[in-house]
């Protein structure tokens, strides 16, 4: 059956109104999912250039500590000599310094060039074995004679080692080997990193040491660890992980990422394998909240969209109402048209043929009397098959045979019985129709039957509007069902009161039992709101106006339900009260969502940074979150530009990054350190984005702020020397490696100075560590003092320093050292008096490394220091 123009439409505009909702949640899930990845993406790559950088950091701190710290003219000649005894008496006192400045070095080793052990520091008993023979390691050291770096399995420990090979003059006299344990770099990830983890070292290298563990898998046990609780490894045992790069495990109600990095040897065999853990619970379950609410915001909207579709079928009821009427018109018309002989009226004679045929018919079937009258029999207006049927009806009805044709069509007059049916007609053209036939016999005189008379009515319009009335009553009823939409009529004469069958639902009535009353109705309003809904009912019947009222119902079992109620009245010439009609809708749903989003909104005011500007950076709302932040009152940020919290710390370059990019109409994300109407700091993590209005214009910016201040705090502590309050190596490396790259791009100079204390052992040795660490804290402040606020200065390890110079060439890095030498001498330092001090200066040539880079100025210290020292060599 075709829809009719109204249900089409209203189908049509459910339908788009449905997959907009199914893509806007899809497109919403998919973004938040994507920005889900790639937050865990940040996640790991963070993870891994921390870890890579604490490898960088200890292959150099190793090499530098041999060359600064361990060996002397006088190490290389006992070494050279094979001296033992003395070569132990010379290292010792620095072996033991680096145990306590590293409790996870475990191996300081002299190794001959025959491959011999010639002395373990941390084994001195036990020498003269041909190592090189089983440590693969050894053996290419004293092959290739270079610097070499990596885990090996020795006869101790697994250990992450540093050979420095050692040259007396240019003659190869052997290699110093230093290894750490591996669970060191676990430490320094979770020291720095916040992260724990475990290491797992390849079976086969346990045949060397033991360490007892129950958890092995994939050719791994483990061996260190610094998690809180170990269960969740037992979890990845059983869950077959195999050290994929990055996985996602489920464990004890909280999500973690799981990262696998490898321990490579020299040779790039895998030793053992870290993992650590990153617990991103929050992360899923902020995706997983997002998401649910926004399906609820959609789909409560959903249900306000149709609700206000449907609440025109009050319209669509009173058209229906319109078209029974015509429909009342059309049947009295065409009685009328009956009355008048207005019936298609077909005679034929005994036989069948046609022998009348008038004006009604001819129209009715397209044909002209000629062409019938006389010449064909009425079965030309009939369907075949139903003449056949209809044949084998009255058969057995009658319990005769009935001859097939034009005696199946009156047979029933010839009985004297009621012979109107429903026939199919068949047009001239092809098309068939229904009509209403009535057959009666034409008799003489005598009686006796002479010919049929056929009175057809066309009755397609009758049954279509039937089954369009049936339809529309269906569509309906059904769509208040939907809509959860119930309509009642008040007869004021009568007294009657009508309702439908969703009243019944929404008030859990069951219609069986309970009619339509007011006194029902009233029943099952709650008792604090009946006094309301009466008097709105009441004003409107005596004020002529219709009425809207939102009130609770109270269900039996003690639950609300909210419904609201609108309703009209009709009203005679005389102004006397005919006929009151309304509806009744649940809005349980819709207002529980509405009550959610409120206290979202609220929610959100005290919890979240957030603010909005116009087009200019004008202020023009704070959340009260905001205001907590930065101190301000909301009167004392609305109406005034965002510079008001703006700290001079932060770079100009920041701010034009960002100005540029949401005026672009791009998404601004960053950190932003914010001064306080106190003068105090804060840090944030800011969203910055466009906003738009109905038309698409865009009409401001909105920020979402995380305040980071506690985490930016603990950042700083961890690139802090504790002593000094300089930078540290880490914080050094990671600097130098930004300057580097930004001198490499813009074609600048950049030259770096090492500063290191002259005979600052003899302080130890005479005064104690306490006041050692004065003097250092004493020329720490010493560099900060000369050094331009573009400079970065730190401790670089033990009493070297380090100051890292952008955009300065060799000769004025040359000046700048020269100044601060002469400030150190000049200094009277506590307890010890004038100290002096070597500085060694390099700067960054063309492709030159890192580490190329600081090896020129450390030679460049060394030539000061063996040249007098208290002097400044480029």
């Amino acid at each position: 059956m075709s829809l009719n123009a109204k249900n089409k439409t209203l189908l049509f505009v459910s339908i788009v109104i449905t997959l907009f909702s199914i893509v806007l949640v899809s497109a919403i899930y998919i973004h938040q999912k994507e920005r889900l990845l790639k937050a865990e993406h940040e996640f790991y790559d963070n993870v891994e250039s921390s870890y890579e950088k604490i490898l960088s950091r200890h292959q150099q701190f190793y090499y530098y500590r041999t060359l600064a710290n361990v060996i002397s003219d006088e190490v290389i000649k006992a070494f050279a000599a094979e001296d033992r005894e003395k070569l132990f008496a010379l290292t010792n006192q620095q072996w033991k310094i680096l145990q306590k400045e590293n409790p996870h070095l475990r191996v300081m080793h002299f190794h001959l060039p025959d491959g011999r052990s010639f002395l373990r520091m941390h084994e001195p008993r036990k020498y003269g074995d041909q190592i090189a023979n089983f440590r693969p390691m050894v053996a290419t050291v004293h092959k290739e004679k270079k610097v070499m770096y990596g885990f090996e399995a020795g006869v101790f420990n697994l250990a992450y080692r540093t050979f420095v090979p050692l040259f007396q003059d240019t003659t190869y006299i052997g290699a110093l080997e230093f290894g750490v344990r591996p669970d060191e770099f676990l430490l320094e990830m979770k020291h720095f990193s916040g992260l724990e983890g475990a290491l797992f070292v390849k079976n086969y290298e346990l045949n060397l040491y033991k360490e007892e563990s129950s958890i092995v898998y994939g050719g791994y046990t483990l061996q260190y660890h610094t998690l809180r609780d170990n269960a969740i490894l037992s979890h990845l045992q059983k869950s077959g992980h195999d050290f994929e790069t990055v996985k996602t495990v489920e464990f004890g109600g909280k999500t973690y990422n799981v990262y696998a990095f490898p321990l490579k040897d020299f040779a790039g065999n895998i030793s053992a394998q870290t993992v650590f853990l990153q617990d991103v619970t929050q992360l899923h379950q902020e995706f997983e909240t997002t998401i649910e609410e926004f399906v609820l915001f959609v789909f409560g909207l959903l249900v306000i969209v149709l609700f206000t579709i449907n609440f025109g079928f009050k319209k669509i009821v009173s058209v229906l109402d319109q078209t029974n009427d015509e429909l009342q018109k059309n049947k009295r018309f065409l009685q009328s048209v009956l009355d008048n002989s207005a019936y298609a009226i077909i005679t034929t004679n005994t036989d069948g043929l046609i022998t009348g045929f008038n004006i009604a018919a001819e129209k009715m079937l397209g044909y002209e009397a000629d062409e019938l009258v006389y010449k064909r029999t009425v079965e030309l207006l009939h369907l075949n098959d139903e003449v056949m049927n209809r044949s084998e009806q009255w058969s057995k009805e009658l319990g005769i045979r009935v001859k097939l044709g034009f005696e199946s069509l009156i047979i029933k007059t010839n009985f004297n019985l009621n012979n109107e049916h429903e026939w199919t007609y068949v047009h001239k053209d092809g098309h068939t129709f229904p009509v209403l036939l009535s057959v009666t016999a034409l008799r003489n005189e005598n009686g006796i039957v002479v010919g049929y008379v056929g009175l057809a009515r066309d009755i397609s319009s009758e049954k279509e509007a039937s089954r369009q009335l049936l339809r529309s009553k269906e569509l309906l009823a059904e769509a208040q069902k939907i809509a959860k939409i119930g309509s009642w009529s008040l007869d004021f004469a009568s007294n009657e009161l009508e309702w439908t069958d969703e009243i019944f639902r929404i008030f859990e009535l069951d219609l069986k039992e309970f009619g339509a009353s007011y006194e029902a109705f009233l029943h099952a309003i709650h008792p604090d709101d009946v006094a309301a809904v009466q008097s709105a009912f009441t004003e409107s019947v005596e004020k002529k106006k219709p009425y809207r009222i939102t009130h609770r119902l109270l269900m039996s079992d003690g639950r609300i339900k909210y419904v609201e109620e609108n309703g009209k009245t009709v009203y005679d010439e005389k102004g006397v009260p005919l006929l009151s009609q309304g509806t009744v809708q649940d809005v349980t749903a819709s207002k529980r969502l509405e009550k959610k989003i409120t206290d979202y909104v609220a929610l959100v005011n005290e919890s979240v940074i957030t603010s909005t500007t116009d087009l200019e950076g004008t202020i023009v709302y704070v959340s009260n979150a905001f205001c907590r932040i930065s101190q301000y009152d909301a009167s004392d940020l609305i109406g005034q530009n965002h510079r008001i919290v703006r700290h001079s710390d932060m770079p100009e370059e920041v701010y034009r990054e960002l100005w540029d990019t949401i005026t672009d109409n791009r998404t601004w994300e960053g950190e932003i350190k914010n001064k306080a109407k106190d003068g105090s700091h804060y840090w944030v993590h800011a969203t910055i984005s466009p906003i738009w209005d109905d038309e698409g214009n865009k009409i401001g910016y909105t920020a979402v702020r995380q305040d980071i201040t506690d985490k930016k705090r603990v950042e700083e502590l961890a690139v802090r020397d504790r002593l000094t309050g300089l930078f540290n190596r880490l914080k050094l490396d990671e600097i130098l490696e930004y300057e580097m790259t930004k001198t490499k791009r813009y074609n600048t100079p950049l030259s770096v100075i090492i500063i290191d204390v002259d005979h600052f052992k003899s302080v130890n040795d005479t005064y104690g560590h306490q006041v050692g660490d004065l003097v250092l804290k004493e020329v720490a402040n010493i560099l900060m003092s000369y050094g331009r606020k573009s400079d970065t200065v730190g401790r670089w390890g033990g009493e070297e320093f380090l100051i890292i110079l952008p955009n300065t060439d060799l000769g004025g890095a040359m000046l700048a050292a020269e100044k601060i030498r002469v400030a150190i001498a000049n200094h009277l330092f506590s307890v010890v008096g004038h100290k002096t001090a070597s500085l060694g200066v390099s700067q960054l040539l063309l492709n030159e490394t890192e580490t190329a880079f600081i090896e020129r100025a450390d030679k460049a210290l060394y030539r000061a220091k063996a040249g007098g020292r208290n002097q400044v060599v480029g």
